[in-house]
């Protein structure tokens, strides 16, 4: 009901659901989420796990272009427990996260991107992929 009343409130406004959509994309910007999972199997693969994480800390903020902060779970972060996570954080809201999993040989990079449009936030997701990749071959 609730939609059927957005869509009849937008008719009346001279407007579909996607025109009100994509006014908040231009107010707001275009957010991209995704997850990318790297499995590296074995002794090998939890040992290349390890040291991309440690490569990971080692580059901070140089990992990814215009990272200006690095959130190490390791170290603590106020009240939270202390995790094999790095967060790299983006001026404008954006980040990108590495963890490996607990119970998997994976490691786990999440992404939430923020761009003016959909291609852009794409384009900069694709990209913060491949750099953080770098840091696992």
């Amino acid at each position: 009901m609730l939609v059927a009343e957005m869509a009849s409130y937008h008719k009346n406004e001279g407007r579909t659901l996607v025109d009100a959509l994509n006014a908040l994309y231009d107010e707001y910007g275009y957010y991209c989420d995704a997850l990318e999972t790297v499995v590296l199997k074995g002794k090998e693969g939890s040992e290349k796990i390890k040291a991309s994480m440690a490569a990971m800390r080692e580059a901070g903020t140089a990992c990814l272009d215009g990272c200006i902060k690095v959130d190490d779970y390791s170290q603590g972060i106020g009240d939270l427990p202390k995790e094999n996570v790095l967060r790299f954080i983006f001026a404008d809201g954006s980040w990108a996260a590495a963890r490996p999993s607990g119970t998997e040989p994976k490691l786990k990079l999440y992404f939430s991107v923020k761009g003016a449009n959909r291609t852009e936030a794409a384009e900069r997701q694709e990209k913060m992929k491949k750099s953080l990749l770098e840091f696992v071959k």
